[in-house]
């Protein structure tokens, strides 16, 4: 019985710390990627597209490439939190390019040829990147 708690305390513990890990969206020069209020500048997804969707989309990108929101987003001007708007880091302007590319891929080449009988998969970022910044050649 005493074992039998032991582990489930041990899950609890490495699940909290997991989720920790998983939700401390924070780039390695202590800078913190939490954005408040509405989107802005977006240019590839709806413009209506709320924060919420906007943090899941960006999650997915997090999982997909292995990396953190500094990796995509410039620091702000004082150094305090991320500048989500700017599009001074190249690699943004990198990512709107690959999702237009993956957008075109499946409505181009999958979505189009999908019925009620055939369900077709559709390509993403994981598809290439594996969870690498830079997929294989």
């Amino acid at each position: 019985m005493k074992r039998k708690v032991f582990y489930i305390l041990g899950a609890l513990l490495f699940g909290g710390l997991s989720m920790s890990v998983a939700f401390n969206t924070k780039s390695s020069n202590n800078v913190t990627a939490v954005q408040e209020g509405e989107p802005t500048n977006l240019q590839v997804l709806p413009k209506e597209t709320s924060m919420k969707d906007v943090k899941k989309i960006m999650w997915g990108f997090n999982q997909a490439l292995g990396v953190k929101c500094s990796h995509c987003h410039a620091p702000k001007a004082d150094g305090k939190g991320l500048d989500f708007a700017s599009d001074d880091n190249h690699k943004k302007l990198i990512a709107r390019g690959m999702m237009h590319m993956t957008k075109g891929i499946n409505e181009n080449y999958f979505y189009k040829y999908q019925s009620s009988d055939v369900k077709v998969d559709k390509v993403s970022c994981v598809t290439c990147h594996n969870k690498k910044a830079h997929p294989k050649v």
